[in-house]
């Protein structure tokens, strides 16, 4: 499996058992840019993708890769915005608390990965917000050598 596909893996089974406070399935298909609101579950999912691959040199012999993976929150909200707004940002914040630090990895340690940054651009969408659906992106890197 590609180094990706394995922090990916590692990253979903790890959020798949965290509990929040709101229930929330994750899927490691990428979302549809054309997704109509009536086809989302009522309840949040978060789609876990491979983002980016970038490579810096750290010795003559040795690259280091940055590995990125977007979570995207997408959680069709009631026709009643403010009720279910407020729900899905901390659903949000605590996702990102979760990836926060890198030590889900540093645990398993099979992906050979360290935390180097975690991002949540953007925290909503307000064009998404016009159709009632809250969608956020948290983007988390890790540094891989090889």
């Amino acid at each position: 499996m590609s180094r990706i596909g394995t922090i990916i893996d590692e990253l979903k089974t790890a959020l798949d058992a965290e509990s929040m406070t709101t229930a929330f399935t994750v899927d490691e298909t990428a979302l549809d840019p054309k997704f109509k609101r009536q086809d989302l579950p009522a309840t949040p999912k978060v789609y876990c993708v491979p983002s980016e691959m970038e490579s810096d040199i750290a010795s003559r012999s040795k690259s280091l890769i940055d590995y990125s993976i977007d979570f995207g929150i997408v959680w069709k909200l009631a026709d009643g915005l403010r009720a279910t707004v407020e729900p899905a940002l901390l659903l949000t914040e605590e996702i990102f608390d979760f990836l926060d630090g890198g030590s889900i990895l540093a645990d398993s340690g099979s992906a050979n990965a360290s935390f180097f940054s975690i991002k949540n651009s953007p925290i909503y969408s307000p064009e998404h917000m016009k159709q009632s659906v809250f969608f956020s992106v948290i983007t988390v890197t890790y540094k891989v050598k090889r």
